[in-house]
């Protein structure tokens, strides 16, 4: 999986081997680049990543700029992980025999509730159960966790579920330690989830983890 900015020589980062640290001291590019992880755009205008041949689409990436709340459960999120969840349930015959006896238990409770009612009414013959998972509201708990172990749910749910390929942060430095940022990085590419730092300034060093592509207000560039 790779990673090319355009108006950066030389730059391409392969994500299932660095986190790609993207720091940019120009407001304008770095919403351009932004723009392009959300939009996709063929051609990009700053950066594309691409896989097995192909530039990734917007339903690949997930970006996380709102590090107290901003973080997936709406429904095309959970929508996945309750298929993910049906999926597994039909590899597991004892999990599903379970499942079954459940929901028959509970229609026929449903249909003593009905009968009550001065109109006829029937049921399904059968319910899928990412529908029940939907209708139960079921989604990641992420109340009690720190930002760190939202990020690292976040990965574990991608790379169970395939429901994104890339995860995008924007400036998470403001929310992490640099030994937390580490535990995301190796999280990360431990499951092979690809990962993208934007950060609007430019700093220092690096870890080893990163591959650091650096552009000034000026619009200078070098990539470390």
């Amino acid at each position: 999986m790779i990673l090319r900015v355009y108006n950066c020589d030389y730059a391409e980062i392969d994500l299932f081997e660095h986190v790609a640290l993207i720091e940019v001291e120009h407001p304008g590019v770095l919403t351009a680049m932004l723009a392009d992880i959300a939009e996709c755009e063929h051609p990009a205008r700053e950066l594309a990543i691409d896989h097995d041949g192909r530039q990734l689409k917007p339903a690949d990436i997930f970006c996380v700029s709102d590090f107290m709340s901003g973080f997936p459960s709406d429904r095309a999120f959970t929508g996945r992980l309750h298929k993910h969840l049906d999926e597994a349930l039909r590899c597991d015959p004892v999990a599903r025999l379970n499942f079954d006896n459940l929901i028959a238990g509970l229609r026929a409770g449903i249909s003593d509730i009905i009968h009550c009612a001065n109109v006829d009414l029937t049921l399904a013959d059968s319910v899928a159960p990412k529908d029940i998972f939907a209708a139960l509201r079921l989604v990641p708990d992420y109340d009690a966790c720190s930002v760190e172990d939202k990020l690292r749910c976040v990965i574990d749910i991608a790379a169970e579920t395939r429901c994104f390929k890339v995860l995008a942060l924007v400036q998470p430095r403001a929310f992490l330690t640099a030994e937390q940022l580490t535990s995301v990085y190796k999280h990360a590419l431990g499951a092979r989830i690809g990962l993208v730092v934007f950060e609007g300034r430019i700093t220092d060093g690096k870890s080893p983890l990163e591959k650091k592509i650096c552009i000034g207000a000026d619009f200078s560039d070098m990539m470390l």
